[in-house]
């Protein structure tokens, strides 16, 4: 018996018996330690992604109302016949697009009048006219994201008379890029315009009448010839005295 413990101690002595325990452990630790750090990594990433959502529903509840206030006041300005509506289901220009009435009257057309890309050219004024089919085709392309805001003046084919209007539209593509749907608002702003050229017209009065007095001499303006007259016989006067 204590020959075989010997050999026993000879072989693992207590101190090795410790440290082999000791090294036990530790292998154990170091192989639940890369489960424990997925572990923290999950947890770390689930929670960022709680923020995210959260963060993408405040601004998705945010956008929604957006919407809501956006789609209330057009409800109202086409409501009391402000705004015209069109809707291009195929972009062909060649095709006929819809139309709404308050947009036909806008444009001085009839009512029952099928409105092509061609018509829609014709009663926009000849200054204005490349220009604006230039907005047009580069939103069906795809520039600035389809995006089409415009301002001109119109002619109406009925009486000629010139009017001016503000364009909103927007182009949709399907998955090639080609344009399927172009739709959009016109607002008449003539008398918006009227306005501000009668501004201008009498800044550019004033100014001009402004300038005109300033320049002229100091004896052909009104007053002036009866002021120096009294000037100089105040001063002979404090002479004589």
């Amino acid at each position: 018996m204590d020959t075989d413990a010997t050999k026993s101690e000879e072989i693992c002595p207590p101190g090795e018996k410790d440290l082999q325990g000791e090294s036990t452990g530790q292998k154990q630790r170091e192989e639940r330690l890369p489960g424990l750090n997925e572990r923290r990594l999950i947890e770390e990433e689930l929670r960022r992604l709680n923020v995210e959502l959260s963060q993408q529903a405040a601004h998705l509840r945010q956008v929604n109302q957006t919407l809501l206030d956006s789609e209330q006041r057009l409800r109202l300005a086409i409501e009391t016949g402000r705004i015209g509506l069109w809707v291009w289901n195929s972009t062909d220009v060649k095709n006929v697009g819809d139309w709404s009435g308050r947009l036909k009257e806008i444009f001085g057309l009839p009512l029952d009048a099928e409105v092509t890309h061609d018509m829609f050219l014709k009663c926009v004024h000849p200054e204005d006219r490349e220009r604006v089919d230039q907005l047009v085709m580069q939103a069906l392309d795809g520039m600035n994201g389809g995006e089409y805001r415009a301002e001109y003046r119109t002619i109406h084919p009925r009486d000629g008379t010139e009017h001016w209007v503000t364009a909103r539209g927007q182009a949709f593509f399907d998955g090639e890029g080609r344009a399927i749907r172009f739709i959009g608002t016109v607002m008449d702003i003539t008398e918006r315009k009227r306005a501000e050229e009668s501004s201008i017209r009498l800044n550019l009065e004033l100014e001009q009448r402004i300038a005109e007095r300033t320049s002229r001499p100091r004896a052909d303006q009104p007053g002036f010839a009866g002021r120096d007259r009294g000037e100089e016989e105040s001063r002979t006067s404090s002479q004589t005295k």
